[in-house]
Formats: C-alpha cells, structure tokens, sequence
C-alpha cells in the first residue's frame, strides 16, 4: 500500500501518494465552489508542471497545481475558490502547505528521474538488438521523428513570427518604458516625494534578474526567449520580506539546435535599492 501525507484546508484536503496527488472534497467544499467541486481528483505527478502557494495572511491562502495545458488562477484568492486543482487554508496551516508543496516538488523530480530512467533501459534494448531487420526498423523510425521534428519546428516558427509581429514592438516599447522608469527610480537623486524602493512592487524587475539565472543554466543562452511583458500576466508573485516567486517558462535551442519549452519556478529576493539575490531556482522540464 502506497504512503500517504494528508494536509487539510478549508475546503477540502490534499493526499500525498507516492505516485500521485488526490484532491478530496467535502461538502463545505461543495458550497463555497457553488456546487462545482465535488468527490475526489487524482492526479498523476507526471502531470504537474507548477505549483503556485500563495501563504495565508490577512486573507486565506492558497495551493494551485498547475496542470500540462492549464493555467494558473489568474484572479487569485477569488478563483482560487472554484478552482478544482486548489485548495484554500488559514494561516495556522501555512506551514503545512509549504511543507506539502515541497513533497510535491520532491516527488515530481523522482518521477521525472524514474522516467529517465527507464527511457535508457528502453534504448539500452534497442541497442542489444542486432538483427538487420530491427536495425532498418530503428533507422525508419528516426527518419520519421527527424521528418516530423522539422515540421513542428517550421510550424513553430511560423507561428512565433505571427505572434512577435503582433506583440513583439509593443512589448519592446513597454518594456523599454518600464527599464528606463525604473532606471529614473533606481537612481541617486531622490526628493522628499519620491516612494522607498522597499514599498514598491518590483515584480518586473524581479522577472528581469530571474531571466539571467536562467540564461546561466541553458545549453544555448543567446536563443533564450522568454515571455513578453504582456504575456506573463500572473507569473511573478510578491511575497513577504522583499521575495518574489517566478513561475514561468523559456524557449531555447538544445545541445541539438531544437527549440524547447522549459518551465522553471525561482526565488528572488530584492536585498537593497539596487542588489538581488537567487535564493532557489527549479526547472521542471518542457
């Protein structure tokens, strides 16, 4: 029988297996999601690709599991609430939830090494098999994985020339606008109006300083292309003592010139008007 880890919010209760998550509601689930949430979810690690916690404080808190081909509640504590991959708590329970994110985290990276694992068991096999009839088998299938690699890419590049056609001047103008207003900010020549570098939300320059911890852990930094500023609505989250959590992704090339999506999760943390530092910093694969 597999382990389990139970963590209970106030509108349902999240299990820990060593194989997957189940969300289980309750009937006060049920009410506060207006009848939409109701039984249990299973969901399998291997389908997780981001774990958004918001702590608990004045207002309740949250954990959201990010699933391939969702997105993360973008309304926060509100669509938090009706959200089926959430669960919401009081702050006594902030510690628990942190500490399940973690164990969730830990249990995706161990089901990504398991499949790894076995994907070499997998060519080790093909390897140990010598006929010329395997062996021509095994050159066909690459031809149609190479065939089929370069007509996704060239879709893939097609429609990312679409896209940076339609936002990509407007979001080098804004961006722009955005270094050089914090660069006015940031400088030495403050009068008595100006605001305290410590009550600013510095998210966008948060994302900028996560953006060169990343390029430093990519195979090709230079093709590094991440997000537009108006397409990363809800990837950057403020959080106690000058933190900012990053749940994002990065298109780059590969060791083979392919372009990949990779989505990683980072800490950072504004230490002085002008200083940053990496405080953690996950990939969770594309």
């Amino acid at each position: 029988m597999e382990n389990q880890k139970k963590y209970k919010g106030y509108n349902g209760t999240l299990i820990l297996f060593d194989s997957s998550v189940v969300i289980k509601r309750g009937i006060k689930g049920f009410l506060l999601g207006g009848g939409k949430l109701q039984g249990d979810k299973t969901i399998p690690y291997s389908s997780i690709v981001a774990i958004q916690l918001k702590k608990a404080g004045i207002t309740a808190g949250y954990i959201q599991l990010i699933l391939k081909g969702d997105s993360e509640a973008k309304g926060g504590l509100f669509q938090s609430v009706n959200d089926e991959n959430s669960i919401n708590f009081y702050s006594n329970k902030n510690k628990d939830f942190e500490e399940a994110k973690g164990l969730i985290e830990k249990y995706i990276n161990e089901d990504s090494q398991k499949n790894s694992n076995n994907l070499n068991d997998f060519e080790n096999n093909l390897e140990n098999k010598k006929t010329l009839s395997r062996q021509q088998e095994i050159e066909q299938e690459e031809k149609t994985r190479v065939i089929a690699r370069e007509k996704a890419e060239n879709e893939l590049k097609k429609e990312k020339e679409k896209k940076d056609l339609k936002t990509g001047t407007i979001g080098c103008i804004v961006l722009v606008v955005i270094i050089v207003l914090i660069s006015i900010f940031s400088s030495g020549g403050k009068d008595k109006n100006s605001v305290n570098w410590a009550e600013q939300d510095n998210s966008t320059m948060a994302y900028i300083k996560v953006e060169s911890f990343v390029k430093q852990n990519l195979k090709s930094p230079s093709s590094a292309n991440f997000p537009g500023v108006l397409n990363r609505d809800g990837h950057v989250i403020k959080g106690d003592d000058h933190k900012y959590l990053i749940n994002s992704y990065v298109d780059s090339q590969n060791s083979f010139g392919a372009e990949i999506r990779t989505y990683f999760t980072a800490t950072v943390q504004q230490v002085d008007e002008n200083n940053w530092k990496l405080i953690d910093i996950k990939f969770l694969g594309n």
